[in-house]
């Protein structure tokens, strides 16, 4: 066997940097059966196999998110409650108090308050710490099968006995339990489905692959059932545990190296869904699980009004401690007039600078009343309840999807009511996510599939309506100069080139053949959703479909089988998804490509510059003319607020395959630079293509999303949206969505160096301070159409002027361009507080998170950032209140969320009504209480007076 796996102890070695690491890679973390068991390195883990016994592992699968225990619960919660300076301060008090010389009033009175404060906050903490002793108790009990060396069998064991290198076999409808190198399945092509909405919120089924070597060397002894475990053996190095759920490399060290990715390993908590059963290898458990990585629990955010007021404790100290001062003063000079006079009712007992003293300390004390100890427990309380009034709050709730609002960080909802900007995203957010195909251009030819071109995006046709099949392009398939043309390679592209799940109707389950009628998708994207049943309105059914092979029924070919040698899945960075099949019949090779414009323009065979390339660029003198008419086509549908995507193809030959699938498998192995080694591979592949078409698929407006926005605006909210999509995309569902209107003045800036945008920002600027300079000279306050009131003039922030009735629009690459350059960042935001609307286009998660911090940092105001997909996760958490809305792109928005809520349009309740009487709630309190704390101690003040002249 060339490679044997076999449970083991795992322990862990340390490896210095820059030392001998034992033929391991570096950054990586080592694991060996030899060593003792030390802290993990941060560079690389080592699974040798066979090893020792396994119990003999420390690292357990047993998951503890408790606080405390009953024998450190007191001193441990003493110590956080006495981090609060409030409590500190009263402490101190008492035992101020306790001095006999200094005592105001009586020792066990001092005691009542504190202690109802501390026991009130403990009894708290011992119930929430009781209901996560509860839940991991629940977890930690769950049955899992691991494969025991004396038994040779699979034992049923509770989950917090699992160990790390464990083998363990996982049934249909169970949970894994922990991160798991899929070894073998019960599919005979060596995949299985997952179910991730327990991590993700997607509900979709996800692929996975056996490792193929351990999958060819399954056995076909029933007895043994699918390994012989005890006759494996080898070596798996894989990265340190981290919390990217959607990132994992290493490989196999057996007679050759063998790569391991994400897709072949099964996370802790997933649901193993239409697989028999699966083997596999622990390779993270317990607390370095990535489900356990990405659980921070609730969140915990110090609000805006919170550190006002802490700086307004600290005032209040000042003035008692002036207070003090002068009453120790006052004391010290009349205690010095008193020396050598017979006064019967004063009996000097200190020298007079004593008496000072001992009175500094007597009116700290005596004024402690001035420090508010009531404010901390009384706004826990209140902000306890407005988080109830929210939750609570019928018209947030969504009906349709079942799905209520919910608070998930407990102590910023004061925050809502100073919002200054709203960063939102578009697709999903402010848009269904429900796609539907709408329209095509295929080798030139403009297929409109009932669109009027001619209208606006509002006036199209309801997403409601099905797919409506396109009668020319129907006869452009029957005719048999097309079938083996651009046209059949527009749709096999649509059908290969995806990562749908093939169900059946009925029974569910993954079947080698179904017939085309009763096929199922289920896709990872509703974008995929929406194209692969176009290509099946069509006549291309993709009817069957593995790791390795894929079968296409044809309108006129019938059933055409393909072998998929490399799928190169979807990036951010590169925007576009390959797959390499060989068609069976003909054993042509062909590459499938799909992504956006301005990556397939770009690695199309006329067009390989290397340059990047912005819409309208690609009209080259030596371009094709189809090229030219696929991009006007593209506009089109841009203009009419269509998504849009660009598909081509390449024809290679296999020479070309081996030599590039050699250099893919060296980067696939590398641990250093490993990214960046296998962009370049794939940049080496996804060349010199030929274009087939483009599709424009519609994703239609939420209800409620051009009054939200219009009424955030009104309120002075600013509201800016950051979309990956194509610019004349996010222009057109600006203008329906009522973010920019026809008579606003749309600045565009498209830079394609640092000069030009440094140029453009300059140009714009000035216009604007022409255009300010001009309205001054008229008197003219604001313009009469747009009278909104900035809300920085409200808040007393430093950006008070009234927008113009401008809107600002940059692409990805101008926003990178001025990111860099601090002089720039100071433009652009100069030039954007002059605008109504912000839209960035063409933006990376990455780069939204740098809008947003640009915008919180300098601007120095209170942002909020929206979205729903795992893109806008970075956005939402570096905003100070991030809110995810629960889409059809999972729950990772949401998990990483402030708020969470079903719709766009909750947002302006939430702001508006819900965010203006928590902040108006609290503040009132607030200043109520150190009013009333103030007014007290002119009452003791008086009380001291009196008792003097007394």
């Amino acid at each position: 066997n060339s490679f044997i796996v076999e449970p083991i102890s795992i322990t862990c070695n340390f490896v210095a940097r820059g030392g001998q690491m034992d033929d391991g890679p570096p950054g990586y973390r080592r694991f060996t059966s030899q060593s003792v068991h030390l802290p993990p390195t941060p560079w690389y883990r080592k699974i040798r196999i066979p090893g020792f016994t396994r119990r003999t592992s420390a690292y357990t699968n047993a998951v503890y998110t408790t606080k405390y225990t009953v024998f450190n619960f007191v001193p441990k919660n003493l110590w956080e409650q006495f981090h609060r300076g409030a409590n500190l301060y009263f402490i101190f008090i008492i035992f101020l108090n306790l001095v006999p010389e200094l005592e105001v009033f009586g020792k066990e009175i001092a005691f009542i308050p504190v202690l109802f404060v501390l026991l009130v906050t403990a009894v708290k903490d011992i119930f929430e710490d009781y209901r996560r002793y509860r839940s991991d108790k629940e977890v930690n009990s769950k049955p899992a099968r691991v494969y025991n060396r004396e038994t040779r069998s699979f034992e049923v064991v509770q989950w917090k006995d699992v160990r790390l290198g464990d083998f363990v076999e996982v049934l249909c409808d169970a949970q894994i339990p922990a991160d798991i190198l899929l070894l073998q399945s019960s599919d005979t092509g060596g995949v299985c489905y997952i179910e991730t909405a327990t991590l993700d919120g997607e509900t979709n089924l996800k692929q996975r692959q056996a490792v193929l070597q351990t999958h060819q060397h399954q056995s076909t002894a029933e007895d043994v059932g699918f390994f012989e475990l005890d006759a494996l053996h080898g070596e798996v190095y894989c990265e340190q545990p981290h919390e990217k759920i959607y990132e994992f490399n290493g490989y196999i060290a057996a007679e050759e190296h063998v790569p391991i990715t994400r897709s072949n390993l099964l996370l802790r908590s997933c649901v193993l869904r239409n697989t028999a059963s699966v083997i596999g290898l622990v390779v993270y458990a317990g607390h370095e699980t990535k489900a356990f990585l990405n659980n921070s629990g609730p969140r915990y955010k110090r609000s805006q009004l919170e550190k006002d007021i802490n700086i307004d404790v600290i005032a209040q100290v000042v003035i008692l401690i002036a207070l003090c001062l002068i009453g120790a003063i006052g004391n010290g000079v009349w205690s010095d007039m008193q020396v050598g006079v017979n006064t019967p009712y004063f009996i000097q007992r200190f020298s007079p600078a004593t008496s000072g003293f001992i009175t500094f300390w007597s009116f700290i004390i005596l004024l402690q009343v001035i420090i508010p100890i009531s404010l901390y427990v009384s706004m826990e309380i209140v902000k306890f309840a407005q988080v109830y009034f929210i939750n609570w709050d019928i018209s947030m709730y969504h009906k349709a999807t079942d799905t209520p609002f919910q608070c998930r960080a407990l102590n910023i909802n004061e925050d809502l009511g100073q919002i200054a900007y709203v960063f939102s995203d578009k697709t999903g957010t402010l848009t269904e996510n429900d796609m539907v195909f709408r329209c095509c251009s295929i080798g030139g030819v403009n297929y409109a599939h009932s669109v009027n071109f001619g209208s606006t995006a509002e006036s199209q046709v309801s997403l409601k309506a099905p797919l409506v099949v396109d009668n020319a392009l129907s006869d452009a398939l029957l005719d048999p100069s097309t079938r083996m043309d651009c046209v059949e390679d527009f749709f096999l592209n649509i059908a290969l080139c995806n990562t749908v799940v093939i169900a059946s109707k009925g029974t569910h389950h993954t079947l080698d053949t179904i017939l085309p009628e009763d096929v199922v998708y289920e896709a990872e994207s509703p974008d995929e959703a929406a194209l692969i049943e176009a290509a099946r309105a069509y006549g291309y059914i993709l009817t069957a479909k593995s790791q390795h092979s894929a079968t296409v029924h044809t309108p006129h070919r019938g059933p055409i089988r393909f072998k998929i040698l490399k799928t190169l899945e979807f990036d951010s960075v590169r925007k576009c998804m390959s797959v390499v099949v060989q068609e069976v019949d003909t054993n042509r090779l062909v590459l499938y490509s799909k992504g956006a414009d301005s990556t397939i323009y770009r690695n199309l065979s006329r067009h390989q510059s290397g340059l990047p390339l912005l819409s309208g660029q690609h009209k080259m003198a030596d371009s094709d003319p189809k090229e030219i008419v696929t991009e006007q086509h593209l506009s089109m549908y841009s203009r009419l607020g269509l998504r849009t995507l660009c598909l081509a193809k390449r024809v290679i030959s296999k020479e070309e395959y081996q030599k590039w699938l050699h250099s893919y498998t060296q980067a696939q192995l590398s641990v250093v630079n490993k990214e960046d080694l296998l962009s370049e591979s794939v940049r080496g592949i996804e060349r010199q293509l030929e274009l087939l078409g483009a599709t424009g698929i519609e994703d239609r407006l939420q209800d409620g999303v051009p009054e939200t926005i219009e009424g955030l605006r009104i309120a002075g909210v600013n509201v800016w949206v950051l979309t990956g999509d194509k610019q004349e995309t996010a222009i057109s569902v600006g203008h329906s969505s009522k973010l920019l209107s026809v008579d606003m003045d749309i600045m565009v800036l498209n830079a394609t160096s640092q000069e030009s945008c440094m140029e453009m920002l300059m140009s714009r600027r000035e216009e604007i301070n022409q255009q300010l300079a001009s309205h001054s000279r008229s008197s003219v306050q604001s313009s009469p159409r747009h009278p909104l009131l900035s809300l920085h003039s409200v808040l007393g922030g430093s950006v008070s002027a009234p927008p113009l009735n401008r809107a600002l629009v940059l692409d990805g690459l101008t926003i990178e361009h001025i990111l860099s350059h601090k002089a720039m960042r100071a433009t652009l935001l100069e030039i954007a507080k002059h605008c109504r609307s912000v839209l960035c286009c063409r933006v990376t998660p990455l780069q939204k998170a740098e809008v947003v911090r640009l915008v919180k940092e300098d601007l120095g105001v209170m942002t909020l950032a929206v979205g729903d997909g795992a893109n806008d996760v970075s956005m939402i958490q570096t905003a100070n209140v991030g809110v995810g809305v629960a889409g059809r792109e999972g729950n990772q928005a949401v998990i990483a969320s402030d708020f969470s809520m079903a719709r766009f349009r909750f947002l302006e309740r939430l702001l508006l009504v819900h965010g203006h009487w928590c902040y108006s709630r609290l503040a009132n309190m607030m200043l109520y209480i150190f009013y009333k704390n103030v007014v007290s101690l002119s009452r003791v003040l008086e009380g001291v007076i009196v008792r003097k002249e007394m």
